[in-house]
């Protein structure tokens, strides 16, 4: 059987102990261990809940009730080693859930709006506003810079609703 179609969604219902062993990265007999101790998701009619025994796992990943006897070294070494695997799997849940977005869709957007608010900035300071300001006295310059920023501040906002509701735009390669 290829392992890939057999490698249970973060989300499955009903899986075994060894889909589980799969999608965790551990072993069957540590998962095992783990569903012995008390306050481990029970099994279901059609088996257990990966979603639920990953995120208990991880939850408990420090707790050395899993009857390893092995000598100290040993045993920190798999504990730091479990812990590692329980953190990246609870990472990946969060990414599944949208707890964290990628740098790679967030960066394209953020480069659309400072690129846009670039250019509005460069068009209302060194086009629009010089020929206003000249021959003008302090006080009408200042009222002319306080409309001057609110224009600005009013186009950034609508600028950045605008921006982050359309997607990213492709970079051609260098």
């Amino acid at each position: 059987m290829d392992t890939k179609l057999d490698t249970p969604t973060p989300n499955a219902r009903g899986v075994s102990v060894r889909a589980i062993a799969r999608a965790t990265n551990l072993s069957a007999s540590t998962v095992s261990r783990y569903l012995a101790m008390p306050g481990a998701p029970p099994r279901g009619p059609d088996g257990y809940d990966l979603k639920a025994v990953s995120e208990w796992i991880a939850a408990n990943a420090s707790n050395l009730k899993t009857s390893v006897r092995v000598d100290s070294k040993i045993r920190k070494l798999k504990e730091r080693e479990l812990r590692l695997k329980c953190n990246r799997l609870a990472l990946a849940l969060k990414k599944e859930n949208g707890e964290y977005l990628l740098k790679s869709e967030v960066g394209p957007r953020l480069r659309n709006v400072s690129l846009h608010q670039r250019a509005v900035l460069l068009r209302l300071l060194e086009t629009e506003l010089p020929p206003k300001l000249a021959n003008r006295g302090e006080i009408e310059i200042r009222e002319l810079l306080k409309q001057a920023v609110d224009t600005i501040c009013e186009t950034f906002r609508e600028g950045c609703r605008h921006w982050m509701d359309a997607p990213p735009q492709q970079t051609p390669p260098p």
